[in-house]
């Protein structure tokens, strides 16, 4: 175990919704409301996850959601990602032990993004929590403590650090990135081409 996956604590999430798939590059242009020269081009296919967008990209893309459904759209706190990601199960990485099984990582994807859902999906009928886009967290970088904690948001700022959690791994990682345990972080005004995201709905009470 990394030391910044240490302590081991009890964390406590309630009730979300989170999306099967990372966000596409079709979904995400059409929220947007314009197409771009994303990679899906040279592809085919425009099914691949939206990435190498800045994490401020990523709000505008949840409040421009949030205006079409009415609805609440966020990106994951790094709590709610890791619980989706194990998926109720007990396997490393997100859906099995056997990697291959779920993931796209540095051995198998031949150093380019694949379309989503290819992979076998996990306890929760969630696609690439290991590999394919790794997935930016709203949660800054902060390390754990030993206490027992409820919605753990991070802290409100990490003045001098400038970096957000990301979680899952991607398709230029190698496996030991791909446990759902796994922490990596990205400064928050940058954007990378392996790093993408997916949203959660908190349900209306």
């Amino acid at each position: 175990v990394h030391i910044d996956e240490r302590p081991v604590h009890k964390v406590t999430v309630s009730d979300f919704y989170i999306c099967r798939f990372e966000v596409t590059q079709e979904m995400y242009s059409y929220v947007m409301g314009k197409w771009e020269n994303f990679s899906w081009k040279d592809l085919a296919t425009t099914r691949l996850p939206m990435d190498n967008r800045l994490f401020s990209e990523m709000q505008t893309f949840c409040n421009k959601l949030n205006e079409i459904t009415g609805l609440h759209f966020t990106l994951p706190t790094e709590a709610q990602w890791e619980y989706a990601a194990a998926g109720g199960e007990s396997y490393p990485y997100a859906g099995s032990d056997n990697i291959r099984d779920v993931a796209y990582y540095a051995s198998n994807a031949n150093e380019h993004l694949h379309p989503v859902g290819e992979k076998r999906e996990n306890g929760f009928d969630l696609y690439d929590m290991s590999g394919n886009a790794a997935e930016w967290c709203t949660d800054w970088m902060s390390r754990y403590e030993n206490t027992r904690v409820t919605d753990p948001q991070g802290p409100a700022e990490n003045p001098g650090h400038h970096k957000k959690i990301v979680r899952g791994g991607s398709y230029l990682a190698n496996e030991r990135d791909m446990d759902i345990r796994h922490r990596s972080v990205q400064t928050y005004d940058t954007s990378e081409p392996h790093i993408g995201f997916r949203v959660v709905l908190n349900p209306i009470q």
